[in-house]
């Protein structure tokens, strides 16, 4: 399987690896790489035994941070590997077979940029695999531009209602950022359009490759039916497991900066990574993915109306809307109606005013 690689990026936490690797027995399946994030000489050490242990790749970071760790793979894996799967020390794979069955994905995933996984763990309220199944859903993605319910931020349950009929299935779903905890990334697509920075230590290193992504046109997806296990509690008496709080305390040495990221954030992107609601330049992104990400908002349309019986019972893409057939609307006294195929709008007005004469007519702002 030498079209994809997997690595590890690690910074002074190679206490880790053991475990990890007695969760994760079948990631030598693939390539597998661990990438030092500037250790200490004592860290550093450790981690090259360990890694000659296992028969795992070190590898220097070529600069500082995830961003940069994803570059250094880039550059030295050989021409023909055209994925390359991140994950983290305190994550596993559920499904059974997941690396081979993402290799036999590989070829519909050629135009997409970060590909992502769906997550079970605590963090969803899963704290064990007795009652999942192959149909479960978790967490899968992060969520820097969408408004949707419950706390926002995550596509997550319980934040929100992750349907398997709707978010599930065999095929890629678009979303803006897939979870940082297990991903993977096309190659030649990094290679053209992603530009690293070594301000994203940690966090937010991924929201802002999605952002590129997105920024050229590119779509991020998740692939809902491979599962993976996340827990921060494998991290116990070994590094702090909770990382955003320990680096909030100041925890350089495991987890980098936090806070200067931000700052960097927004100069980069325009808006608060965590006031978008409030601070997104609309007119800098309008026409862009981007953009359709931000008007994102899951308490503005109810259903989607399609004359075709192969649409019905569908989903829009990105939104997840339900198709339905025009005679939803003999269901309302008061129903509002926006019409996107203008060439064909007196005719549709007509057809739909014979099923609900209320109907309002709405027309989007110039």
């Amino acid at each position: 399987m030498s079209k994809v690689a997997v690595y590890l990026s690690s910074r002074n936490n190679y206490s880790l690896l053991d475990s990890f690797m007695e969760r994760n027995p079948t990631i030598k399946e693939l390539p597998f790489y661990n990438v030092d994030d500037n250790s200490e000489d004592s860290e550093r050490k450790l981690g090259k035994e360990l890694c000659e242990k296992y028969g795992i790749q070190y590898v220097q970071n070529m600069g500082r941070g995830l961003q940069w760790s994803a570059y250094t793979m880039v550059s030295m894996v050989p021409d023909d590997c055209e994925f390359i799967i991140w994950t983290t020390h305190d994550t596993f794979t559920i499904t059974k077979n997941f690396y081979q069955i993402y290799y036999d994905n590989i070829e519909r995933l050629k135009d997409f940029g970060v590909i992502g996984f769906n997550i079970l763990g605590p963090q969803c309220g899963i704290r064990n695999l007795d009652n999942v199944d192959s149909k479960t859903l978790g967490i899968i993605g992060r969520a820097p531009l969408a408004n949707l319910p419950g706390r926002g931020g995550w596509y997550r349950k319980p934040d929100m209602n992750l349907d398997w009929d709707v978010w599930g299935g065999e095929n890629p779903i678009a979303i803006e950022s897939p979870t940082d905890m297990i991903l993977s990334f096309n190659v030649d697509l990094f290679k053209k359009i992603i530009s690293v920075s070594n301000e994203y230590h940690l966090f937010c290193a991924w929201d802002d490759i999605c952002m590129q992504f997105l920024e050229a046109g590119t779509y991020n997806v998740i692939l809902p039916f491979l599962q993976a296990f996340h827990n921060q509690d494998f991290k116990s008496g070994k590094v702090p497991v909770k990382s955003a709080g320990a680096a909030k305390h100041g925890d350089k040495r495991h987890f980098g900066h936090y806070g200067p990221h931000f700052e960097y954030w927004k100069s980069r992107w325009g808006w608060e990574r965590d006031n978008v609601r409030n601070t997104f330049p609309k007119e800098k992104y309008k026409g862009s993915l981007i953009s359709d990400f931000y008007n994102l908002d899951h308490t503005v349309i109810d259903y989607v109306t399609d004359s075709s019986e192969h649409k019905q019972g569908k989903y829009t893409p990105l939104t997840r809307i339900p198709i339905v057939s025009d005679e939803i609307f003999s269901r309302y006294d008061k129903v509002y109606a926006l019409i996107l195929s203008w060439n064909i709008s007196d005719i549709i007005k007509t057809s739909l005013n014979k099923i609900n004469s209320n109907i309002e007519f709405i027309s989007l702002p110039e």
